[in-house]
């Protein structure tokens, strides 16, 4: 049993004011002839039964309840960092290795919590434990945080830590672009994007138009509708119409041309 004098300094301590008289050799075979605890000492002592009823109802209990010193105190460990894997924009975290400088033996995936992604397994001994990470919640390059919940026996510092974590684009196919409208008849005032995907976050501000002006952007999923006027090719011409990436997505082919009618 570890006993720490870290808490209220009362000056030196008698180790018979700990013990019975005649248990003081058990003391003395850790602490050496000196039979005081020093403010700042930590001694262990051999669990005899009279040393674990102390702790449970005796002079022990009593000096921790008071906080003049702990029972079992907590070993310190410094959570030194936590570093995810991956790329930005083209690998997605999987995982993330935290350090410590003392190995925090009993340290278990229940002690854990994170934000910003879903957590796995926990692995690894000594100095370092691997977390498995899925379903990245923030955008890439953004934090995710890891908190720890003292396990038995260790005191974390901090107990958080955060650091970016990186999603890859998602591959989205600019399938069809079409046009409505009737050649000589009806002006075109609408074109029909087609992607295999859907392209979240894509705005009117993504689109570059070449030979018409645009208007506002519509729909969801995988079919958006973008008004158009004022086209300036001839009636069976074609416009243009090139996608800069939303965040979060990869867009190919980038740019596409439709034929356009214009009526007399």
């Amino acid at each position: 049993m570890k006993i720490a004098y870290d808490g209220i300094d009362k000056g030196m301590i008698e180790l018979s004011d700990i013990g019975r008289r005649d248990s003081l050799d058990v003391y003395s075979r850790h602490v050496g002839q000196d039979q005081y605890i020093r403010f700042g000492d930590e001694i262990t002592l051999v669990e005899t039964d009279y040393v674990i009823s102390s702790a449970v109802k005796g002079m022990l209990k009593k000096l921790a309840d008071e906080g003049i010193i702990s029972i079992n105190p907590a070993t310190a460990v410094a959570f030194e960092s936590m570093v995810p894997n991956g790329t930005t924009g083209t690998v997605t975290t999987t995982e993330a290795v935290l350090t410590f400088d003392v190995d925090p033996t009993t340290l278990a995936i229940g002690d854990v919590t994170v934000t910003g992604a879903t957590k796995g397994v926990l692995s690894g001994t000594g100095l370092t434990r691997t977390l498995t990470l899925t379903a990245i919640s923030v955008l890439d390059g953004e934090n995710i945080m890891v908190q720890l919940t003292n396990p038995a026996g260790f005191a974390f510092t901090p107990t958080t830590l955060s650091a970016p974590a990186w999603v890859a684009d998602t591959d989205v196919v600019f399938s069809n672009l079409t046009a409505n409208g009737s050649t000589g008849a009806v002006t075109t005032d609408e074109l029909t994007l087609t992607f295999d995907v859907e392209p979240t976050g894509l705005v009117a501000g993504d689109i570059t138009l070449t030979g018409a002006t645009k208007g506002a952007l519509t729909g969801s999923g995988t079919s958006w509708t973008l008004a158009i006027s004022a086209i300036t090719v001839l009636d069976g011409e074609t416009v243009n119409v090139a996608l800069a990436n939303p965040v979060g997505y990869a867009i190919t082919p980038t740019n596409k041309d439709v034929i356009v009618w214009v009526a007399p």
